[in-house]
């Protein structure tokens, strides 16, 4: 009863949803199941969304999922919500793009960064907000380019506003407490989770956070 109330609510918003019960012993083994039986084709899942899961066996069980979701060449976010009280003020974005250095030239290789870019974009059409593009670079010699990287890829994805660019002259978990006061923030997530540091991520930036990799077919380009 709960999933068809959920299910005709986001309907009611023009959001296409199905939901089906499966029976399984665990969780672990019902997520790789629905993944699994997702559908075929154009009905085909394609991004899997995991709560951000504590140390233990929520933990080893969300880095099961990953694994399945990498195999099955599905995008991934893991939102961790601990400081969810920051929801709900102007709708700033931090979304926060890797190092690129030293070229820091733009190519289609966006490093897993396709999904985090599109997902920043559907938020600011949402919400009405700013998106902040933000990265942070030790290198005193890479900050021009790392500038005019930053600009050049916001042109080139056709992110409204414009949006704000930041280069923050430090390594990236100090650049997190410095960086622009936001609502929430986004991440591109690496092949290979480490839960340790995404913790340290989430608390250095004391906001919501999205932690996002790439199927393999999005491109923010297009």
């Amino acid at each position: 009863a709960a999933l068809a109330r959920s299910s005709a609510y986001l309907r009611q918003d023009n959001v296409a949803t199905s939901w089906s019960v499966i029976d399984e012993d665990s969780f672990e083994g019902g997520f790789l199941s629905s993944m699994r039986g997702s559908g075929d084709g154009s009905g085909r899942s394609n991004i899997v969304f995991l709560d951000f899961p504590s140390p233990g066996d929520s933990q080893r069980h969300a880095e099961a999922v990953l694994a399945e979701a990498a195999d099955a060449n599905m995008g991934v976010l893991v939102l961790a919500s601990q400081h969810a009280g920051r929801l709900g003020g102007r709708g700033v974005i931090n979304l926060w793009i890797r190092e690129q250095g030293p070229e820091w030239a733009v190519s289609t290789d966006l490093q897993h960064s396709n999904l985090a870019i599109l997902l920043a974009y559907k938020l600011r059409r949402n919400w009405g907000g700013d998106i902040n593009l933000v990265t942070a670079v030790r290198d005193d010699a890479q900050l021009h380019e790392a500038d005019a990287y930053l600009h050049s890829l916001a042109e080139l994805a056709r992110l409204p506003g414009p949006p704000g660019v930041h280069v923050i002259n430090r390594g990236f978990v100090d650049a997190l407490a410095v960086a622009p006061v936001a609502d929430a923030s986004i991440f591109a997530l690496a092949p290979t989770v480490d839960f340790d540091r995404l913790r340290a991520i989430i608390d250095g930036t004391e906001t919501p956070c999205a932690f996002v990799r790439d199927s393999g077919i999005e491109s923010a380009f297009i």
